[in-house]
């Protein structure tokens, strides 16, 4: 995790029932929790943001970094993508409501707000996921395909998907 402009190593504690992330610092023997929005379970929570991106550190180490910033705010990096996609997914069920996604190899989460996004507007942050996940492996730009197959949607897709406006409409 990025911290006062430096990058540390913790190990990690998901308590979903708080929604809280702790950090145990095994060097200095400190623990420090991550806030993921109301604790209380019984309130739904939408607002859990995670943002995929790639780095390389030309100044110190040539490593590749798989990495993810949650909430706007907080920025983690992996030495991999299969580690940026588990965190993702563990971090993704802090969120009320998430996309469950599948490519190849993987099954991916996304939480995802059904009450301001739009589907089209979902789609696209998914070819965005995939692109940066490929990006990573890959080192290529631009994805080559993305196919949707809604017959295969859980729960079906309506034949009016052009027409509704947000991703909790039905009508």
């Amino acid at each position: 995790m990025l911290l006062n402009g430096k990058w540390k190593e913790y190990k990690s504690i998901f308590d979903y029932e708080h929604r809280t992330i702790m950090l145990f610092d095994e060097n200095k023997l400190k623990i420090k929790s991550l806030q993921l929005g109301n604790p209380n379970k019984s309130s739904l929570e939408f607002n859990v943001s995670i943002q995929l991106y790639n780095d390389i550190d030309v100044n110190d180490t040539y490593a590749k970094w798989a990495c993810l910033i949650l909430n706007h705010t907080w920025h983690f990096r992996t030495m991999d993508s299969d580690d940026r996609d588990e965190l993702s997914n563990c971090v993704s069920e802090f969120n009320s409501f998430n996309i469950i996604w599948k490519d190849i190899h993987t099954t991916h989460k996304e939480p995802l707000n059904p009450y301001s996004i739009t589907f089209k507007q979902g789609i696209q942050y998914i070819q965005h996921n995939l692109q940066m996940l490929h990006h990573f492996v890959d080192g290529t730009d631009e994805l080559i395909s993305f196919e949707c197959e809604f017959d295969k949607y859980k729960p079906e897709i309506s034949s009016k998907i052009s027409k509704i406006s947000k991703m909790n409409d039905s009508d």
